[in-house]
């Protein structure tokens, strides 16, 4: 079943363009896709559209994120594979929409990358820099791929709410608790989003390579039943299984993709500012508030898309930053003194972290009662570091495995490319 039979277009939409002949100027490049399936705030997007004449966005489902582990389970549940593909489905969609397509393949990304690469006679591949050993295991395979072909493995940082280059230590020197990590990081600024979603380059123009399609979870090797458990009342066929939910109720079900993220994320925003406005009338007439509190359990329910990439958590501080300002709400304070809307005109925020910390003093009615550490909208934030120190403790235990293996392909007299991202080189020089 083709889920999208088009072809690539053969000629680059909106402000793209071919390889200059004779291999001058900027080349071709690819982004692959891998787990920052988004348009907005994707700084290897960005980065390919901003250093390239023309770009190939690729997704891969690698046979070997599927099928059991050695002890038995699961590598990825149908509900997640589920998840997957609507999340793909959806960002194939979204680049269509912006003149653009999204190439699927099923194979190894080693595999694929180079070939596709050596089709647009691509200069660089784009992806967003992971930080598990199998992650890295693979981003190794496909440095040495494109090594083959002449080709740029160039990972960025992402999928953080700080950026690896701003932690004020070293990344060896990184805090093994939260709390030290959090009080080390209270003055940072959280960076404002990448232009990704503006401008996007079209593709390669000239290029024969088809979309391929987006496969089926009877294609991943999932059984029948699973397959079809609960495809009725999404649609009969599509082979996608049953939608992911939490809690088992029905207005848990959970679809993936960037669309579905946004969706999610004001609509929180619009529970916080109804909650404001009603605690603000309430306490203005003495009544009772509109309107309930924002339920405390968002960060669980939004977890599913911050993991895929299909929403970034800058996206949703610097949303909220912006949206709650005008309502005049303490909710998400930036610095120690200062609630929302009382930094910087450009709303880049300061301090993300200082508000996390329990405070004692009273916010007025228009936090509901609450101090701004018990607030719906700075749990979130608080869930969000949470995030980030698991993210960068792991990065900081794998970096030395990482640096041993581009210093012994170094002495194999192998000519390639920074072996690790220049965010996590800079953060351990």
């Amino acid at each position: 079943m083709r889920v999208f039979p088009s072809p690539v277009p053969k000629r680059a939409a909106g402000g793209g363009g071919g390889r200059p002949a004779g291999g001058a100027g900027r080349k071709a490049a690819l982004v692959w896709f891998r787990n920052d399936l988004r348009l907005h705030d994707n700084p290897a997007l960005e980065q390919a559209c901003r250093q390239s004449s023309s770009v190939l966005p690729v997704f891969v489902f690698d046979p070997r994120d599927y099928g059991k582990t050695p002890s038995g389970f699961d590598r990825t549940g149908p509900g997640r594979a589920r998840f997957l593909l609507e999340a793909v489905a959806d960002l194939r969609q979204r680049l269509r929409d912006a003149g653009s397509d999204l190439v699927v393949r099923l194979g190894r990304p080693e595999a694929v990358l180079r070939e596709l690469a050596a089709a647009v006679g691509a200069g660089a591949v784009y992806c967003q820099s992971e930080v598990t050993a199998e992650e890295m295991q693979v981003e190794g395979r496909v440095r040495a791929a494109l090594d083959r072909e002449g080709c740029d493995l160039r990972p960025q940082w992402g999928g953080t709410l700080f950026h690896l280059e701003d932690l004020p230590f070293r990344l060896d020197a990184m805090p093994t608790s939260y709390a030290d990590f959090r009080e080390r990081v209270a003055s940072l600024k959280v960076r404002q989003l990448s232009e990704s979603d503006n401008g996007m380059k079209g593709l390669p123009a000239g290029n024969s390579v088809e979309p391929g399609d987006i496969p089926t979870l009877q294609r991943l090797g999932f059984s029948p039943a699973a397959a079809t458990a609960g495809a009725g009342a999404v649609g009969a066929g599509s082979g996608l299984g049953a939608p992911l939910q939490l809690g088992g109720g029905a207005a848990l079900v959970l679809r993936g993709g960037e669309s579905e993220a946004l969706r999610h994320m004001q609509s929180f925003i619009d529970e916080l500012k109804r909650a404001v406005s009603g605690a603000a009338a309430a306490a203005a007439g003495g009544g009772k508030p509109g309107a309930a509190p924002p339920s405390a359990t968002f960060s669980c329910r939004i977890s599913p898309w911050l993991a895929l990439g299909c929403l970034s958590p800058r996206r949703m501080y610097h949303e909220m930053r912006q949206q709650l300002a005008p309502t005049g709400a303490p909710v998400i304070r930036v610095s120690t003194t200062a609630a929302i809307g009382g930094g910087s005109s450009s709303g880049s925020g300061s301090g993300a972290a200082a508000a996390l910390a329990p405070g004692s003093a009273k916010q007025g009615a228009a936090a509901a009662g609450a101090g701004a550490g018990s607030s719906p909208a700075n749990w979130l934030v608080f869930e969000l570091l949470w995030r980030d120190f698991f993210r960068f403790v792991t990065q900081k235990h794998s970096a030395s495995a990482r640096l041993a293996a581009a210093k012994s392909a170094a002495r194999g007299g192998r000519a390639a490319a920074a072996p690790v991202a220049p965010a996590m080189a800079a953060a351990l020089a």
